[in-house]
């Protein structure tokens, strides 16, 4: 793959782990924090600084890459990854009973190490003693030198957290970032990190995102609660994190996207940030904010490397902007740079219904044939894309295939499982079928507002104005937590199914307003996806809606 030359921003700093030359192993961790506490003192400086998580991932990176294709200092190379214009480098050694700490400003630009500090001497026992006078001669350098308008406060700072509580932390975010999806190990670490040291926030913030991610709103709550009294001791970066949760705590989608950008703004070199602003824009349908950013973000450095996140939000922004070539090139680069992740095959499917390629066919292939999940999901979501784009018959063509192979449900089927037959055969316009299935999920969690939408919409269509009324009534009664719009997103529904446009347009405004998402990753039901929706989505009202979600 070719890289262009790294574009470096001025004055943005990196800190390098310290580089251990004492022999010993087990003191690794000493220069890995050494780099998170001056990371955090120089952002919380104000200066221009790559947050210590995107360092480290960037360093993975770098690791990672063969040497002929990057800088031969992997301390340089690590800057150039994250378009650092300096870099702060350290090693540290042993010395009798004491450590010993040298380090250097480098310039990345000319590999020259303009400014060297040090050695400065004390026990590993206590690093934040140790640490502290490191600091203040480095952040005095940086502000004459590099960044005059930072550095207003070069007198107090936070004292760095114990070296096993790091290690905890560091060595979870590793585990995390090699199996998201094994967060079992990662919970423990984190907790037990959170009561090694009580005044660190890292541990239960990063649990609060996880949980975020998944929509596991009481729990995030727990922990927003639990970390607020830290907000004094976190770093400009975790506070805005803070913020973030607040706002999808309380479905602040508006705010959401302002918020995300300024993290954005504050963690230069992070190729994940920008991300966090692109979905925040979709979500509230703003599609070509979201591919005017992602287009900013350089797909060949840092974690887009090892994830094929850009790519998929960048086809989808694409798509939904009705940018459908770019959309094409851009799930071509992510299929041939991430052929096996299935987040590239739903984008695939995505470029192939919108053009009503011949190739789908290939997910009928196994007609009677047990399908395992990727392929149902994938199949399901062809025909929803299809008939969003008018491709009816062959929508209709797909949806049939599935419905034939729903079987009969038994008690012990699980959630997951029913909510997706029950979605293949509402797409298949087996409403009566469907409404069942959504009636039984409803009985297992009668707090289940999508099923109770559904089950509202699949009755509007054979008829029955009763259930109609009965679940839009208490739709509109709901004030529970955490609802996120998403009674709202219903009752817009129902106004669509039975044709009053400018009604469902202003509830589903209202509805993204207090949190629901208008555009979400493929297997969510989104309003694009919703057969519901079709016409509704080329009406006047509609477009109304979205430029008015745009204007603020």
């Amino acid at each position: 793959m070719f890289r262009g030359k790294p574009k470096l921003i001025p004055q943005t700093i990196i800190v390098a782990p310290f580089e251990n030359k004492t022999n010993d192993p087990s003191m690794d961790v000493f220069g890995e924090q050494a780099a998170d506490w001056l990371g955090r003192e120089l952002s919380d400086k104000n200066f221009k600084v790559v947050d210590p998580r995107t360092a480290r991932i960037g360093q993975e990176v770098v690791r990672q890459i063969p040497r002929p294709f990057r800088n031969g200092d992997i301390s340089v190379a690590l800057a150039e990854e994250t378009s650092a214009a300096y870099v702060l480098v350290g090693n540290y050694y042993k010395v009798g009973d004491s450590i010993e700490v040298n380090t250097s400003v480098v310039d990345v630009a000319t590999r020259e190490r303009v400014k060297s500090f040090g050695p400065f001497k004390g026990a590993f026992t206590s690093p934040d003693v140790l640490l502290a006078r490191v600091i203040p001669p480095m952040l005095d350098y940086l502000r004459m030198t590099v960044d005059s308008s930072a550095g207003a406060r070069l007198t107090g700072h936070t004292a760095p957290t114990s070296l096993e509580a790091f290690r905890q932390v560091s060595r979870a975010w590793e585990h995390y970032l090699a199996n998201p999806r094994d967060t079992a190990p990662v919970f423990a670490a984190m907790d037990s990190a959170a009561r090694l040291d009580t005044t660190y926030a890292a541990p239960r913030l990063f649990m609060a995102y996880i949980l975020d991610v998944n929509k596991a709103w009481p729990q995030v709550e727990q922990i927003v609660q639990r970390v607020r009294p830290l907000e004094s001791k976190m770093s400009r970066l975790e506070r805005s994190a803070l913020e973030l949760f607040d706002a999808d705590l309380q479905g602040n989608a508006i705010d959401r996207v302002a918020i995300a950008h300024h993290i954005a703004d504050i963690s230069p070199g992070s190729t994940e940030a920008p991300l966090l602003a692109v979905l925040s824009e979709l979500y509230v349908g703003r599609s070509a904010a979201a591919v005017a950013t992602i287009r900013k973000t350089d797909p060949d450095r840092g974690m887009n490397l090892k994830s094929p996140s850009y790519w998929e939000w960048r086809a989808e922004a694409e798509h939904a902007a009705g940018l459908f070539a770019d959309e094409a090139k851009s799930v071509q680069i992510g299929k041939r740079r991430f052929p096996r992740d299935i987040k590239m095959t739903y984008a695939d499917v995505r470029v192939l219904a919108t053009r009503n390629d011949r190739d789908l066919a290939r997910y009928l292939e196994k007609q009677g044939a047990v399908r395992n999940e990727d392929e149902i999901d994938a199949a399901l979501f062809a025909a929803q894309e299809l008939r969003a784009h008018g491709r009816t018959a062959r929508a209709d063509s797909i949806a049939a295939v599935l419905a034939a192979e729903v079987p009969v449900v038994v008690n012990d089927t699980s959630r997951r499982v029913i909510d997706r037959f029950a979605n293949i055969l509402y797409e298949a316009r087996r409403y009566d079928r469907a409404r069942d299935l959504y009636a039984r999920l409803l009985a297992r969690d009668s707090t289940d507002i999508d099923a109770e939408g559904r089950l509202a919409t699949a009755a509007a269509h054979l008829g029955d104005s009763a259930t109609v009324a009965r679940i839009d009534s208490h739709l509109a009664s709901l004030r529970r937590p955490f609802l996120h719009g998403r009674a709202l997103r219903w009752r817009a529904t129902l106004a669509a199914v039975a044709n009053r446009t400018p009604e469902a347009a202003a509830l589903l405004e209202q509805a993204v307003r207090e949190g629901y998402r208008l555009l979400d990753a493929p297997v969510q039901l989104t309003i694009h996806l919703d057969p519901d929706w079709t016409t509704a989505r080329a009406s006047k009202p509609y477009a109304a809606m979205l430029a008015a979600l745009q204007a603020q």
